[in-house]
Parts: structure tokens; C-alpha cells; sequence
């Protein structure tokens, strides 16, 4: 940790039941990295390191100290701060059981369920799970979908997971969506009983760890207003808008944050950072006779809950903003992301792809800002204040609450997000919010507003088109000038995406043509008189999430066959129930050696270029750089023994994987952050992406692959009564590994010998590459292999880089 002190006192939090009291905490670390290095606690996983795997899973308890509630959910440790862990409790997958002492119902059904395969991804979705049952002990298979939102597995399949959490749930497995049947009754010779439900144990709520009572007597242990120092960064807990106000006014550049999900580890930040988490102004949400009044550190899990109720005793006409929000709200990141994001830092993170900003400039939010000197000023969403160069809040302000507005009866709102995936927390590629208000009682537009996000870093107005809508009549003629209009005012924006802006234009156009039919609808609804009565509204309804189900079919083995004789029975693997338990060791979870260093590489930003000259004046400021390591160090043959790659660039690059240096540090931070310092000048050069780019300059493979046939093909297609002809390209693929690729190579004995311990498909290849780098005999290489968590053949030679 930090060598400085803290100011106030020391960080108190619990974990696993037991009292954690630091003295010394340094504001720049996560909670996962405190979990794993300082408490030794591995089960604890670290995946993409950006709250997008759920590796890092871990449950959060707090006691709201006015109304005495406890609640607990679920965080990406790898994004939680580890000062905001004071005065809170956490769970991790230590703490609920052991093959050593007694495993959770949890565990145990994960591994009997088959729902392990390597293991990494498994303590975070228990985790996962475990948040659930704390808060519902009887969850509904809705309930456990939502609650795997933002947890990835990249080889076992979610179908026997979600199998094993099921069993948790009133309905069981299918929870009686295939009729009377259920999905598990195969035929007579066939069998779907993978594992006996009968031996799972009953899961007793009243046996989970207990919230610590020290929190709950609200002594002034864990007291709220208290800041730590650390080598780079100050951490304050602010306890009041006035504390932040005072601290902004002595710290003009502080960092105000909440859950911190978009700035992500701190470990590049420096300076001040005032936590408002625990500001009660702030996380207030009050009901007035126009809208919602939200307080900026309201989270969005918080905010859903909220509108949820509120819509209850709301008119139909008066909820249909917030009907619109709460879907919104649903498709915004993962459940771990929307525990801890706030609605404030939302807004002043200030990007296009965040699916909330068109939404609330469409619906004419307000916001509420205060400055240093205590004035108040609200402001309209409208773009002007939102869009202009200084930023929503100017660096003497804070913004204290947004002001979401009831809808009136003549206005109709809708949002649009197109993506990828439906859902699962994935980023926009275009998002559309619109609001449009009509005359009463008629279908002519009176004022509206048409944002698009996605576009440009910040949302866009589609103003010119919006007043043409003015004064028109809501039919067909309306609909096709404004997809043009769209098309055309927008274009500037489009083309300057970086995305495909052909298909972005459609994305623009479709997403108004999917808004006319669902305004049209509305209004027919209303019996409101329209210049096109007879015209059919399509249906453009968002297609149900639906609860998979689903069983996999198996012979039975021979009555005869012996009870040792483990072929065709479907048995729980030997490490199912240590991974369930956190206790599978894989390689970044050993424990450092002494003298240990870290090495992080410099990577290309390009594919296909010439490497010119580099810099490494920034990354040695890094406290913690130890040295840079490049191709002219290598002492052996700086080359692949499998594909004859070079290990280290040296002058040129043929691909974006290619590793141009590595910069060697005292830390895993330091090493990434010193190798993000790294300048390296390139020439890029020309690139062949496409077959027919290939043909055009004759870049053949010098050997050409061989061709697989089997009879006679000319036959074969000469008697064919049908002949099917055709192409299909796929582009690459966005791809990483659950387990980040990791190596520990120690030096041992005398004369060059070497360890390896890494997560290996196959020995040799990586034995014969060290060997022949550091120029040594191949049995002076030790080659040991941990468990690989998902490899997908992408962990066979190249781990030892």
C-alpha cells in the first residue's frame, strides 16, 4: 500500500464476516486488487479489468442508517474503488463456503449441475446468484436472468448455469413455460437426468453470513466524513452538498464521483477525488406535481426500483415518459454497472453512446446545478447548455438533481436502441429518442425534439427536420420526407461516425419509421381523427426476452455395465467443486515471488506498419518502471518455433497482435500504465483486406493449400439437379479470454535455466520458443502448465510471448 497516512482515520469495512481495519489505504486501488493481493482472497477474479466479464463479482452490504434497511448488491470489484468500501461490508466467494468446511447450496449445484467447465468465469456468476438470493430468496427465472446480465461464460454454455440457478426458483428448471410437460421428459430410451436433484442442499436463508451489527450501531466507527492520502491521490468522503462545495472551492480541478463505472481504476488519476456516494441530498428522489426529482448520485438500479413505483399511481397519460425510461433503463449495461452508476455521473460523462442523454434532451429534462458560491441555477436539457465547450458543469459546479418531466396528454415519446445484442449491457451503435406534441385532439404536430446518439460525441439535435414536422399532419407524406430529411441533415454526422455510414443512415431512418407507426397506433387508440384512418399499423413491438430452457438427451448405459466404468455417465468433473468454491488456483492467483517484476507490452495501433523510432522519456516518470524491453535484447533467435513470427517486432508489423516492446515494472499497474506512455513513431503501409484486393496485387501464399476431395467431382455437380452458388464474408471478431493470458518465468539453477509456469494447450512449441530466444538447450526450460481458464486453441504457442 501507499507509504503517506490516512488523515482522519483508517479504512474499516468488513469482509467475509471479519473486521478489516487499513491503515494505510492507497486511493489509486480497486477493491479487487485489495481482495486479491492484500487479503489473498484469488476466488476473486480479474477478467477484462472494465466491468464487462463479471469475473470479479462480489456482493456489497449497506445499512441505510435513517430507515435502519440493509441492502446488498452485486459490483465489479475491478471498478469499485477501494475507499468506497468504508464503512460497507463485502462478500466474496471465500465467504459463503468451502470444500474444506461446507459448500453453499449455490456452489454445490453450479458443480453437480455441470455448470463448470474451466472455471474462471464461476465465482463471479455465484456471486451473481448469491446477491440474488440474499435480496430474494424465491426468485423467479426472470429474476435469476436478469441477475447473469453481466456475467460472461466463454466455454461452458449458460444452459446448464442457468440450469443449476434455476433450481432455486418456484417453477424449477422450465418453470412450466413448455405446458404440463416438462422440458426434461425425454423419450423411454432416452435419458435427460444429468444429476439428482435429491442430493442438492436445501438452501436455509437464516445460514448466510449476517450483516455486522458494529455497522449497524452507527457509533462513528465507519464514520462517513473522512478523507485518505495517498502517493498521487487524496480520496474524500464528502457527507454534505456543502462539504463538496467547500472541498471544490479549495480544489477547483477535484474529481467528483459516485460509482465511478465510467472513469474506471484510478490508478492514472491524480490529485483530489470527493466520493458524494453518501451525500443524502443527493441520492433523494422526490415526486412533485410535474415530474421526478433525482438526486445526481441516485443510481440507476435506485432510479428503476423508483419508477417502477411511482408509475403505479400514476395516470396512464402522465407515465408513459417514465414507461419509456424504465425500458431504457433496463437495456443501460449490466445489473453490476447499474448498482453502483449514478444518474448524475450519467450526465456529466458526457458521451453519445450513453443511452440515457438522448432520452432526457427529447423529453425536456432539467437539470439543477450550484456553484462554489452557493447560486443555483437550472437549465434545460434542450442542447444549448449541454453541447457547448465548458461541459454541462463548469469546474466550480456540481450538479445537485435532474428533473424528469410527467408527460402531458398530446406529447408521445419513444426511445430506440439499436446495437448488436438486444441486450446484455451492449454500447449503442446508433440511439434515438424522440418527443413529439400534438394540437389536442388532433393528429397535427405542434413542437417536438429528435435526438440521435451514437453519432458524434455528443448527441445530436435534428433540429431543421423537427421544424418541418411543425404544422403537418401525421400520415404517410410526413413519413417519407422526414426519412429523407433525416438522411440529409444528419450526413455530415454520419460520415464522421468511423462507422459504416451507410448502415447508420438506415439505423437513423428506421428508427423514426418505427416511431410514426407506434405514434400512429397511439393516436388511433385515442380516436384521435387522422388524415390516414385506413392505413395498417405494423407491429414493431420489442421482441420478449424470454427465459431459455432447455435438456440435453443421453443413452442410458447397459444395467449390466459396472459401477466403476465411468464411460456414458454424466459425472461431475474432479475440479468442479473447487472452482465453485473459488479454491482452483490458476496462474495470476500464485502467490508473488521475491523480487517479482512485471512486464506489459506496446502494442500496435495499426495492422500493417513500419516501425520509425521510440520513445520512452513519459513511461519512465512512472514510479515503478523498472526497464523497456525490445527486439535487440533478445539474445537468442528472435523468432516463433511454430510459425516463424518474430517474437519481437523489429522493423515492421503485419498484425495488430504483433508486440513491438515490453515495458518490465514493480507493479501490474505500473507496467500497463508506463507501456500506455510508450511513443512509437510508425509509416503505415498499404493493407489487403479483401480476396479480390489479394487477386488484383497477386499476393498468393507462397505454397498453396492443399485441396480436400473425395469421388468424382465434376460428376458429382454435372448430375446435380440443383446447384446452389453464392459467397459469405465475415468480418473479424472482437475477441479476448475470460483468464488473461498470463506467464511466471523464474530463473532456476545455473547456465541459463529457466521455469515456466503459464496456462498451456502444449508444452513443446513454448519450451522450443524460449529456448531458441534465450539462446540456452531446450532441457534447460522447465515447462509447468496451471489450469487454463478458456482457451479456444488461443492459448497453444503464443503464451510464453
Amino acid at each position: 500500500m501507499s507509504a503517506a497516512s490516512a488523515a482522519d482515520g483508517m479504512l474499516v469495512f468488513f469482509c467475509n464476516g471479519l473486521k478489516i481495519a487499513e491503515k494505510q489505504p492507497d486511493p489509486c486501488w480497486s477493491l479487487a486488487r485489495y481482495i486479491r493481493s492484500t487479503l489473498q482472497l484469488t476466488g476473486c477474479k480479474i477478467g477484462c479489468g472494465v466491468g464487462g466479464c463479471g469475473a470479479c463479482t462480489v456482493m456489497v452490504s449497506t445499512v441505510d442508517q435513517s430507515t435502519r434497511n440493509i441492502s446488498h448488491i452485486a459490483v465489479n470489484a475491478c471498478l469499485y474503488p477501494l475507499c468506497a468500501i468504508h464503512g460497507k461490508a463485502v462478500t466474496t466467494i471465500e465467504g459463503i463456503g468451502s470444500t474444506k468446511t461446507k459448500l453453499h447450496a449455490i456452489q454445490e449445484r453450479l458443480a453437480k449441475a455441470h455448470g463448470s467447465q474451466c472455471g474462471f468465469c464461476s465465482p463471479g456468476m455465484i456471486m451473481s446468484m448469491y446477491t440474488l438470493l440474499r435480496n430474494q430468496p424465491k426468485p423467479t427465472s426472470d429474476e435469476v436472468l436478469h441477475a447473469m446480465e453481466g456475467n460472461l461464460c466463454r466455454c461452458t454454455g449458460y444452459r446448464p448455469i442457468l440450469d443449476a440457478f434455476k433450481s432455486f426458483t418456484e417453477g424449477g428448471c422450465c418453470n412450466g413455460s413448455t405446458g404440463e410437460k416438462c422440458c426434461r421428459d425425454g423419450n423411454s430410451d432416452m435419458s435427460a437426468e444429468l444429476y439428482d436433484t435429491t442430493t442438492f442442499t436445501e438452501y436455509d436463508p437464516s445460514q448466510d453470513i449476517i450483516f455486522p451489527p458494529e455497522l449497524l450501531t452507527n457509533d462513528g466507527t465507519c464514520k462517513q466524513s473522512t478523507q485518505f492520502i495517498g502517493d498521487q491521490l487524496t480520496w474524500i468522503n464528502a457527507s454534505s452538498v456543502k462539504d463538496i462545495l467547500s472541498l471544490k472551492a479549495n480544489n477547483p480541478k477535484a474529481k467528483i464521483i459516485a460509482g465511478n463505472t465510467a472513469s474506471g481504476a484510478l490508478q492514472d488519476h491524480s490529485g483530489v477525488v470527493i466520493y458524494t456516494s453518501h451525500v443524502s441530498e443527493l441520492n433523494s428522489i422526490e415526486r412533485t406535481d410535474t415530474g421526478l426529482k433525482v438526486g445526481a448520485s441516485v443510481t440507476i438500479s435506485s432510479l428503476q426500483n423508483a419508477i417502477i413505483e411511482h408509475c403505479k399511481t400514476l395516470s396512464s397519460d402522465q407515465a408513459v415518459s417514465l414507461g419509456v425510461f424504465q425500458q431504457a433503463l433496463q437495456q443501460y449495461a449490466a445489473c453490476q454497472i447499474r448498482n453502483v452508476a449514478t444518474i448524475g455521473g450519467h450526465l456529466v460523462a458526457a458521451s453519445s453512446d450513453y443511452d440515457l442523454v438522448p432520452l432526457l434532451m427529447a423529453v425536456g429534462a432539467k437539470v439543477s446545478i450550484v456553484d462554489t458560491d452557493g447560486n443555483v441555477h437550472d437549465s434545460n436539457l434542450n442542447g444549448n447548455s449541454y453541447l457547448s465547450d465548458d461541459g454541462l458543469v463548469k469546474p466550480n459546479e456540481i450538479l445537485q438533481y435532474i428533473e424528469i418531466p410527467f408527460n402531458n396528454a398530446n406529447e408521445h415519446v419513444q426511445f430506440y436502441k439499436m446495437s448488436h445484442r438486444r441486450y446484455y449491457s451492449d454500447n449503442a451503435v446508433v440511439n434515438a429518442a424522440f418527443c413529439v406534441t400534438f394540437e389536442p385532439d388532433s393528429d397535427i404536430v405542434r413542437d417536438g425534439r429528435l435526438v440521435y446518439g451514437g453519432l458524434r460525441k455528443l448527441p445530436v439535435f435534428a433540429d431543421e427536420t423537427m421544424k418541418k414536422l411543425c404544422g403537418r399532419s401525421w400520415n404517410t407524406e410526413l413519413l417519407e420526407s422526414t426519412c429523407n430529411a433525416l438522411k440529409e441533415e444528419l450526413q455530415p454526422a454520419l460520415n464522421a461516425t468511423g462507422k459504416d455510414s451507410e448502415y447508420c443512415s438506415d439505423l437513423v431512418a428506421g428508427s423514426f419509421f418505427k416511431f410514426f407507426f407506434h405514434v400512429l397506433q397511439s393516436l388511433q387508440e385515442k380516436q384521435v381523427t387522422c388524415s390516414t384512418p385506413s392505413l395498417t399499423t405494423p407491429e414493431f413491438t420489442s421482441i420478449p426476452r424470454k427465459v431459455p430452457h432447455g435438456s440435453t438427451l443421453y443413452q442410458p448405459v447397459p444395467k449390466d455395465q459396472p459401477d466403476i466404468d465411468p464411460i456414458g455417465r454424466p459425472i461431475v468433473h474432479r475440479s468442479a467443486l473447487q472452482q465453485a468454491s473459488g479454491e482452483a488456483v490458476f496462474v495470476d492467483d500464485l502467490p508473488p515471488v521475491q523480487g517479482e517484476l512485471y512486464i506489459a507490452f506496446v502494442l500496435p495501433p495499426r495492422g500493417r506498419a513500419r516501425v520509425l523510432s521510440t520513445s520512452l522519456e513519459a513511461a519512465k516518470e512512472v514510479e515503478g518502471f523498472v526497464t523497456y524491453v525490445s527486439a535487440e535484447d533478445v539474445t537468442g533467435v528472435n523468432e516463433s518455433s511454430v510459425d516463424d513470427n518474430e517474437i519481437l517486432v523489429t522493423k515492421e508489423v503485419y498484425s495488430t497482435g504483433a508486440i513491438i516492446g515490453g515495458v518490465v515494472a514493480t507493479s501490474p499497474e505500473a507496467a500497463h500504465k508506463a507501456a500506455k506512455l510508450v511513443h512509437v513513431s510508425y509509416e503505415e503501409l498499404p493493407v489487403i483486406t479483401t480476396i479480390e484486393e489479394a487477386i488484383e496485387k497477386e499476393a498468393f501464399h507462397p505454397q498453396p493449400f492443399e485441396t480436400l476431395e473425395k469421388g468424382d467431382i465434376d460428376k458429382g455437380f454435372s448430375e446435380s439437379s440443383v446447384i446452389l452458388e453464392g459467397s459469405i464474408r465475415t468480418a473479424a471478431q472482437e475477441h479476448f479470454y475470460m483468464e488473461p493470458t498470463t506467464c511466471i518465468a523464474i530463473p532456476s539453477g545455473e547456465a541459463g535455466e529457466m521455469e515456466i509456469t503459464a496456462g498451456f494447450q502444449e508444452h513443446h512449441p513454448a519450451q522450443m520458443t524460449v529456448s531458441k530466444a534465450l539462446g540456452v538447450d531446450a532441457n534447460k526450460i522447465n515447462v509447468k502448465s496451471k489450469r487454463a481458464g478458456e482457451v479456444l486453441e488461443g492459448k497453444l504457442t503464443n503464451v510464453t510471448m
